[in-house]
């Protein structure tokens, strides 16, 4: 008895496939085949084009069809798997099955076949002397029967992008023109979009690729629990396909993972990269560059109005400084509000709190509250650091003004030098400029990012410059003569990649630097003067002199020493040159002195931690000064 057939003008297209099996599985047996069913009538019947489709999609040949008609049956019909076995005497799909099913096709499965090479279809070993097993991806089902979401097997890397409304300022229309213009002429098109993570990078692409009439999914190859491999890389352009969807990469994908080898990639992709990300356009790609724009001071603070309760109520001068920062992007925004900030200073302080990891490990974050009273200084000195901090808060509106951002564009950044003894106050200065900006200081050990490998300087640096972009924050160069040295004679390969390092390290503050760095050095010669010319900036802070470590001493007292006489500052300060460091050592050390003997601090506490002090640089106090401490 045949197998009874239903009215295959109600069956979908799964349940056709499983009808024209049983129907040449009943000739195969001798019996008499339903008529009404061929491989011809299937793709021209209502619903039943979504194979012919994949196929086409694919470059499959008629026998590779066959193949997957073979394969597929039994996901809509459990029931042919007894019939294969009947045949075959195994419940899966054979070389020997297939010819047997399709004939006039010579169907064989070839590993160069387009359905093998797109993973579609699968040889899988079977036990000793067994015949290997056809198996089909397990996202065939889903497209053969119409759905159109991201394979369950993809989820864990690939998402669906939702269209959002576009920023202001969002070059939509010229890209989706210039991409649509690419597509008609049958080319695969590549996206390059460079912005701060969180300016909507992703959600731009997404715009994108709704004009030119696609869906887009974003890969993240990052989210993988296992190393992304080419199984992945074919997985993701093969669903790109079907979908109908463009591809979105997080970052840019190693490997060829854009356009895999001997496969067509999908005809259009984006990859988002931060600023100073390289990018190398592929032969096989027409490939679109766009840096989204920064949002400006107004519309940034209409989404924090928008996202942020409250804010719209907060102080003038916090909402400006919000509205400056330029790492501020709509991301940051959002993870702002879900701090949900009561004041504007309690937003500015969880901005710069957000910014915390930022640097990774290439830079060390320096809280403190240290402001202008703190340091004690030359009052010309004091008075040119407020210049560079008032520039410092002025260039970006500055820098506004189209023509003046054309003319100086190499000046965007600001750059400064602080030179001077050990312990003098440079550190501390860089801090007050920080607070005084209203910003983190981060701190750079040049001495750990200077490698003795070839080439490793400057990816370290170009790193710390990359990241420095998505932060609003000053960098501190301590100890800046190991990176910003004078370029020597070229006596060997290394003295030539050293020079090399500085030559790019003068590009990167020069050219691509548009936040505020500051360099201390205790050695201004061992300096590059190529760097010095190009520093406006340039500050020796000095050793103090009597009158300013006598200040320093009645400061620094005034916290430690627990009501010593006031007198005795000034006598130290005469007495002893000492720098403000030197000074803040010898007070904690003779405070921990008196706390021992559970004792007001005394004079003799400070001479003994004077002298350890002192003994470090190999100098020892005259016994006519020890006798006008202690006398005094």
């Amino acid at each position: 008895m045949n197998h009874p057939s239903p009215d295959v003008s109600t069956l979908d297209e799964g349940g056709l496939i499983a009808q024209l099996i049983h129907a040449r599985l009943d000739q195969l047996e001798g019996r008499d085949a339903d008529p009404s069913l061929s491989e011809q009538q299937l793709s021209d019947r209502r619903g039943g084009a979504r194979i012919t489709k994949l196929c086409a999609l694919f470059g499959a040949s008629a026998s590779e069809r066959a193949v997957l008609m073979s394969v597929t049956a039994p996901l809509f019909d459990p029931t042919i798997i007894q019939r294969y076995v009947a045949v075959t005497g195994r419940g899966w799909v054979t070389d020997w099955l297939v010819e047997l099913l399709f004939p006039e096709h010579g169907a064989i499965l070839s590993d160069t076949g387009f359905l093998a090479r797109w993973g579609v279809l699968e040889i899988q070993i079977q036990g000793p002397g067994e015949p290997p097993a056809i198996v089909a991806a397990q996202e065939v089902k889903g497209w053969i029967a119409g759905q159109t979401g991201v394979p369950k097997s993809l989820a864990e890397s690939v998402s669906l992008i939702r269209v959002p409304h576009p920023l202001p300022d969002w070059p939509i229309t010229k890209t989706a023109s210039d991409i649509q213009a690419a597509l008609t002429r049958k080319e695969r098109v590549c996206l390059a979009i460079t912005a701060l993570e969180g300016s909507g990078r992703a959600s731009f692409a997404g715009c994108i690729a709704a004009a030119a009439g696609q869906r887009a999914v974003l890969v993240d190859p990052a989210r993988m629990e296992q190393a992304w491999s080419r199984v992945d890389t074919v997985a993701v352009h093969r669903t790109a396909l079907v979908l109908g969807a463009a591809l979105v990469w997080r970052g840019l994908p190693k490997g060829d993972a854009l356009c895999p080898l001997g496969l067509w990639p999908a005809g259009l992709q984006a990859v988002t990269l931060s600023p100073g990300g390289a990018f190398s356009p592929l032969a096989d790609l027409a490939t679109f560059e766009v840096a989204l724009p920064t949002l400006k001071p107004g519309d940034r603070i209409a989404l924090i109005d928008k996202y942020v309760p409250g804010a719209a109520e907060w102080d003038g001068e916090s909402r400006a400084a919000l509205g400056d920062r330029s790492a501020l992007t709509p991301g940051a925004i959002i993870r702002l509000a879900r701090s949900a900030p009561q004041s504007g200073p309690q937003a500015l302080t969880a901005v710069n709190s957000g910014n915390a990891g930022g640097m990774g490990d290439l830079a060390q974050r320096m809280p403190g509250d240290l402001d202008w009273d703190d340091l004690v200084l030359p009052e010309m000195l004091k008075n040119d650091l407020c210049d560079l901090a008032f520039e410092a808060r002025a260039k970006a509106a500055t820098f506004k003004d189209p023509e003046i951002a054309r003319l100086f564009r190499r000046e965007s950044g600001l750059v400064s030098l602080f030179h001077g003894a050990p312990g003098t106050g440079k550190t501390m200065a860089a801090q007050v400029l920080a607070q005084d900006l209203g910003l983190d200081l981060y701190r750079i050990d040049c001495s750990t990012v200077v490698s003795k490998y070839i080439g490793e300087t400057a990816k370290n640096m170009k790193q710390v410059f990359a990241r420095a972009r998505a932060i609003d924050a000053v960098l501190f160069f301590d100890e800046a003569d190991a990176l910003f040295a004078k370029r020597t004679e070229v006596k060997d390969s290394h003295d030539r990649h050293a020079n090399t390092d500085t030559s790019y390290l003068l590009q990167l503050i020069e050219g691509e630097f548009e936040g505020v760095a500051v360099l201390a050095t205790n050695r201004l010669g061992d300096m590059d003067p190529a760097f010095l010319r190009r520093i406006r900036y340039i500050f020796e802070i000095p050793r103090p002199d009597a009158t300013a470590r006598c200040e320093l001493w009645r400061r620094a007292g005034a916290a430690l020493a627990n009501g010593a006489e006031a007198a005795l500052w000034d006598t130290m300060g005469d007495v002893l040159d000492f720098t403000g460091a030197q000074i803040k050592t010898c007070l904690l050390t003779a405070h921990f002195m008196a706390q021992r003997r559970g004792a007001t601090l005394t004079a003799q506490d400070i001479l003994r931690a004077a002298d350890r002090e002192m003994a470090k640089e190999g100098r020892s106090l005259r016994d006519r000064d020890r006798e006008r401490i202690k006398n005094a």
